[in-house]
């Protein structure tokens, strides 16, 4: 699925920013940063437009995080 179909349908997904995405895993947003590099999926949006965010999918967060990461 393409960034155009997924922003198609926004109202029904559950968008989240950087810092939405840090509060939701209790952690900073430094950490976010370092979980992107390390895979954690999200769409950036700046590539598209300039100044654009990027956004991460709840549930593909948490599903990248149990498939990745020990949770303690």
């Amino acid at each position: 699925m393409d960034i155009k179909e997924i922003l198609k349908d926004e109202d029904k997904i559950d968008f989240m920013t950087k810092k939405d995405t840090a509060e939701f895993l209790h952690c900073s947003e430094k950490s976010i940063d370092r979980l992107r590099k390390e895979g954690l999926p999200c769409y950036d949006l700046s590539s598209t437009k300039p100044g654009g965010k990027i956004l991460f999918l709840k549930g593909e967060v948490a599903q990248w995080i149990i498939e990745n990461k020990k949770m303690k």
